[in-house]
């Protein structure tokens, strides 16, 4: 095991399970040469109790996202080539995932089955090939920020932009990712039923709106194995947003502000060609990662019904299934062998460890051996840290450290969600935080996308939360410097 790369975790995925995440960690290494130029001879994705781990070489992280940074910038055509083909993959995948969801799954015999599953997984690949391009460029190092940033200081100086809201209002993306969607289509029930949505007892016209609410949403939350969201939880987002009085105008309204914000930055500016280019480039790209994002999710729901189905036809578990590599699921489907040892040692712990370039896929106590590569934390007596502006905003409250779902009962409203990264499981209480901060990420993360959407003050890749931030502590978030300063600790 090489002993000399100094190995950062990137991500982790709680509540987590390999397929098909396994996939992008393939594809950077064995697809990425051909299409950038270069890729990751080192990585490290590994499972634990559904702890999910993405681990890279530092130095080859920041090397390879500066060199996607450098083919998008003065390789002619490279960016539209990127966005179109990450388009293209989206939609793919997403049909795809929606004829699962459409299928009597029970009704195909296997033959079908393992076909339908080689069609998603041809789908998965387009859209994670060119999809995760931006990550690189930007999750752990904010490349791509740093340079819409320099941009906007060599031109602010001639104009009347706020350097802060500039950076909001470029980075963002006229499109709705499906949280922005939802809020929407909640906002124009409420609208279609004013007088019932006000009531105590729910009404059978609105509550039939509602079911068909969650039945088009409820995977929204749904992360890696659920639960759904269902029309009780809908029915509480809607009362509470008739609380606040927002409405569907005002949903509208502020959606227009928000483009036309962008139109003005820009008009100030006045961006040379290049620098209009390369930040329309970066800020479709950080959304399409958001949206990609959202639409794994919903993929990993649809996914379910698959490990359902291959366990009762082979005789494995639901979690054995999901440990499975796409070509052990299409030979199981085919009648090929299982070797069901090896999954079950994989529920243990399992690694897809790229080593040099060369793969291998490690179990159980093989597996758990790479532990010791990883950084270990220590517990940092700080009384402030920063990070970097996703949602521009200030706040003030309680650190609540959530990792996975039996955190999730303790966070109440108006806590500072603090995590190493948030996903589509934590939507609900990031709609109640009075602010956000995560260890991870850059503009393309969930939690980056998702607290703007929302308006919550949200300050991200700060590396060392929740070394700092135990539960109880009263914090200050200032998240237009991108500054957290602890107040008191918990419990004074």
């Amino acid at each position: 095991m090489p002993n000399k790369i100094k190995w950062i975790i990137v991500e982790e995925h709680y509540d987590a399970h390999p397929f098909p995440f396994y996939i992008h960690m393939d594809l950077i290494s064995t697809s990425y040469p051909e299409i950038i130029g270069t890729g990751f001879k080192n990585t490290i994705l590994l499972c634990e109790n559904n702890l999910m781990l993405q681990v890279f070489d530092e130095s080859e992280f920041s090397r390879i996202g500066l060199h996607a940074l450098d083919r998008l910038m003065n390789q002619p055509g490279f960016g539209l080539k990127v966005r179109r083909n990450a388009r293209i993959g989206l939609e793919k995948l997403e049909r795809t995932v929606d004829l699962i969801l459409r299928t009597d799954l029970s009704h195909l015999s296997n033959l079908q089955l393992s076909k339908l599953m080689e069609s998603y997984v041809l789908a998965f690949r387009k859209s994670s090939v060119w999809g995760t391009i931006i990550s690189f460029i930007e999750y752990e190092n904010f490349y791509g920020s740093k340079k819409i940033k320099e941009f906007i200081a060599d031109h602010a100086g001639n104009s009347k932009v706020d350097p802060a809201d500039a950076f909001e209002a470029l980075s963002s993306w006229p499109e709705k990712t499906f949280v922005l969607r939802e809020k929407e289509e909640l906002l124009r029930i409420a609208e279609r039923y004013p007088a019932l949505a006000g009531t105590s007892r729910i009404p059978r016209p609105l509550k039939e709106a509602l079911a068909e609410h969650a039945a088009r949403f409820g995977w929204l939350a749904y992360s890696y194995q659920g639960p759904l969201l269902n029309e009780g939880y809908f029915e509480m987002e809607l009362r509470e947003l008739r609380f606040a009085g927002y409405s569907y105008a005002k949903f509208k309204a502020e959606e227009t502000r928000r483009n036309a914000k962008r139109r003005i930055c820009l008009k100030a500016l006045n961006f040379s060609r290049k620098e209009r280019e390369l930040t329309d480039a970066l800020a479709e790209l950080f959304f399409l990662k958001a949206l990609r994002r959202d639409i794994d999710f919903k993929s990993n729901f649809a996914l379910s019904f698959v490990f359902r189905e291959l366990s009762r036809r082979r005789g494995l578990s639901v979690n054995q299934s999901r440990f499975m590599l796409a070509e052990e699921i299409i030979g199981a489907l085919r009648g090929g062998p299982i070797n069901f040892r090896e999954l079950q040692a994989r529920t243990k712990c399992f690694a897809y460890y790229f080593n040099s370039g060369l793969l291998r896929v490690l179990s159980g106590d093989r597996a758990l051996l790479l532990k010791r590569l990883l950084p270990g934390k220590k517990v940092l007596n700080l009384k402030k840290f920063a990070g970097e502006v996703a949602s521009i905003g200030k706040a003030r409250g309680r650190v609540k450290v959530v990792r996975g779902k039996s955190d999730y009962s303790k966070f109440k409203k108006g806590d500072v969600l603090v995590a190493i990264s948030t996903n589509p499981n934590m939507v609900p209480l990031m709609k109640k935080a009075a602010a956000i901060i995560t260890e991870t990420g850059g503009i393309t993360s969930h939690a980056a996308i998702v607290s703007r959407e929302l308006g919550v003050p949200c300050v991200i890749g700060t590396r060392i939360a929740t070394s700092v931030l135990k539960d109880g502590d009263l914090v200050e978030v200032d998240a237009r410097k991108g500054v957290v300063r602890k107040i008191s600790k918990g419990g004074k």
